[in-house]
């Protein structure tokens, strides 16, 4: 709220009864779970459950220093059965574009489970905004070497994110060693000048 950068966050929603789901947050939470630290829930068909990081850590892409409150790489699976479940991500109130970005807006996106990520994604310019986008590859696997457009620019560990921020409208060719996430994100309005059609936003691409 005000001036501060708002949490980052998940919902997992329960597709079946009696799903047990074993939830490994990326940073500490709001209601006092550690990071890195297991802990599991139950959940019945339709029912669902929130994860926010700690208010005080905030969050934006592009973050300012000291604000570390990205639950990017958290890890959430079922045990004791095969129930199903939905995982939806994103930010209530997200500036993104870094010291350009002067409008927030809530960012949410469906998560694809891991057994349905690539490794080769596409990613293009918005048609009315020329100065680009950014982008966030987040790493399941362990020694993933990201490159964009054939040059390698990270290695990542399980959890670990690499952000991109291009500033022209072209496109950008990405792949990873591994199957990993690839976000795309529209910036702020002001990252793009007055008077445009634009807003934060999340979209994740699909493997090619």
């Amino acid at each position: 709220s005000g001036v501060d950068y708002s949490a980052s966050e998940f919902v997992i929603v329960g597709m079946d009864n009696n799903v047990e789901v074993e939830i490994t947050p990326k940073v500490r939470t709001q209601n006092g779970h550690a990071a890195g630290t297991p802990f599991t829930i139950k959940l019945k068909a339709g029912q669902n459950y929130q994860v926010r990081s700690h208010p005080s850590d905030g969050n934006a892409l592009s973050s300012p220093s000291g604000k570390t409150g990205d639950l990017s790489g958290s890890y959430v699976r079922v045990i004791n059965g095969c129930g199903k479940i939905n995982v939806f991500c994103g930010n209530e109130s997200a500036f993104v574009g870094g010291t350009c970005a002067n409008s927030r807006d809530h960012i949410y996106s469906q998560c694809l489970p891991t057994t349905l990520l690539g490794k080769d994604f596409t990613l293009l310019p918005y048609k009315t905004l020329s100065k680009g986008y950014m982008y966030k590859v987040t790493a399941v696997k362990n020694s993933t070497v990201v490159k964009v457009n054939g040059t390698t620019v990270a290695t990542l560990n399980t959890g670990e994110t690499y952000v991109g921020d291009v500033t022209t409208s072209t496109e950008v060719c990405i792949n990873t060693s591994n199957p990993a996430y690839c976000g795309q994100f529209m910036k702020s309005e002001n990252c793009y000048g007055t008077s445009t059609d634009a807003d934060p936003d999340l979209v994740f691409i699909p493997d090619n």
